[in-house]
Protein backbone atom coordinates (compact mmCIF):
# COMPACT_ATOMS: atom_id res chain seq x y z
CA UNK A 1 0.00 0.00 0.00
CA UNK A 2 1.00 3.32 -0.58
CA UNK A 3 1.85 5.96 1.83
CA UNK A 4 -1.01 8.20 2.89
CA UNK A 5 0.03 11.82 1.55
CA UNK A 6 -1.53 13.47 4.37
CA UNK A 7 -3.09 17.58 3.99
CA UNK A 8 -3.04 20.24 6.58
CA UNK A 9 -6.29 22.23 6.11
CA UNK A 10 -7.27 24.70 9.25
CA UNK A 11 -6.08 22.12 11.75
CA UNK A 12 -7.34 19.20 10.10
CA UNK A 13 -6.08 16.20 8.87
CA UNK A 14 -6.93 14.59 5.43
CA UNK A 15 -5.85 11.44 4.35
CA UNK A 16 -5.70 11.01 0.39
CA UNK A 17 -6.10 7.31 0.34
CA UNK A 18 -8.48 5.17 2.88
CA UNK A 19 -6.27 3.01 5.30
CA UNK A 20 -7.07 -0.63 4.79
CA UNK A 21 -7.12 -2.75 8.22
CA UNK A 22 -4.98 -5.59 7.48
CA UNK A 23 -7.89 -8.16 9.32
CA UNK A 24 -10.91 -9.64 8.03
CA UNK A 25 -13.96 -11.09 10.26
CA UNK A 26 -15.30 -14.47 8.86
CA UNK A 27 -19.06 -14.81 9.65
CA UNK A 28 -21.36 -16.96 8.14
CA UNK A 29 -22.21 -14.79 5.04
CA UNK A 30 -18.13 -14.17 4.30
CA UNK A 31 -17.92 -17.77 4.72
CA UNK A 32 -20.62 -18.44 2.42
CA UNK A 33 -19.68 -16.22 -0.08
CA UNK A 34 -16.45 -18.26 -0.30
CA UNK A 35 -18.11 -21.46 -0.56
CA UNK A 36 -19.79 -19.75 -3.61
CA UNK A 37 -16.78 -18.96 -5.15
CA UNK A 38 -15.56 -22.55 -4.94
CA UNK A 39 -13.13 -22.47 -1.54
CA UNK A 40 -13.27 -25.10 0.63
CA UNK A 41 -14.37 -23.19 3.65
CA UNK A 42 -16.38 -24.68 7.16
CA UNK A 43 -20.09 -23.29 7.70
CA UNK A 44 -19.10 -21.97 10.88
CA UNK A 45 -15.86 -20.04 11.97
CA UNK A 46 -12.86 -21.73 11.85
CA UNK A 47 -10.31 -21.11 14.44
CA UNK A 48 -6.26 -20.81 14.85
CA UNK A 49 -4.15 -21.42 11.72
CA UNK A 50 -7.52 -22.10 9.44
CA UNK A 51 -8.94 -19.15 10.59
CA UNK A 52 -5.60 -17.38 9.47
CA UNK A 53 -5.37 -18.95 6.33
CA UNK A 54 -8.92 -18.58 4.77
CA UNK A 55 -8.36 -14.30 6.31
CA UNK A 56 -5.39 -14.40 4.08
CA UNK A 57 -7.64 -15.35 1.00
CA UNK A 58 -10.53 -13.10 1.62
CA UNK A 59 -8.26 -10.06 2.25
CA UNK A 60 -6.09 -10.76 -1.05
CA UNK A 61 -9.78 -10.81 -2.63
CA UNK A 62 -10.71 -7.66 -0.67
CA UNK A 63 -7.44 -5.58 -2.60
CA UNK A 64 -7.93 -6.98 -5.54
CA UNK A 65 -11.78 -5.58 -5.19
CA UNK A 66 -9.96 -2.14 -4.08
CA UNK A 67 -11.31 -2.39 -0.68
CA UNK A 68 -10.44 -3.27 3.07
CA UNK A 69 -11.49 -5.62 4.80
CA UNK A 70 -14.24 -4.32 6.46
CA UNK A 71 -15.74 -2.68 3.58
CA UNK A 72 -15.27 -6.05 1.57
CA UNK A 73 -17.16 -7.13 4.55
CA UNK A 74 -20.10 -4.63 4.11
CA UNK A 75 -20.26 -5.21 0.52
CA UNK A 76 -20.46 -9.23 0.96
CA UNK A 77 -23.33 -8.81 3.95
CA UNK A 78 -25.31 -6.21 1.83
CA UNK A 79 -25.46 -8.88 -1.17
CA UNK A 80 -26.17 -11.82 0.89
CA UNK A 81 -28.63 -10.09 3.52
CA UNK A 82 -32.05 -11.41 3.41
CA UNK A 83 -33.11 -8.10 1.50
CA UNK A 84 -30.63 -8.33 -1.03
CA UNK A 85 -29.85 -11.96 -1.61
CA UNK A 86 -27.50 -13.27 -4.26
Amino acid sequence: MAIAHVLFEEGLVAVSERLKPLIAGLDTHVLKYMRDLGYDVPNSTPTGKRYAQIESVVLELADKAGMGGAEFDLDIWRRYSSRGRA
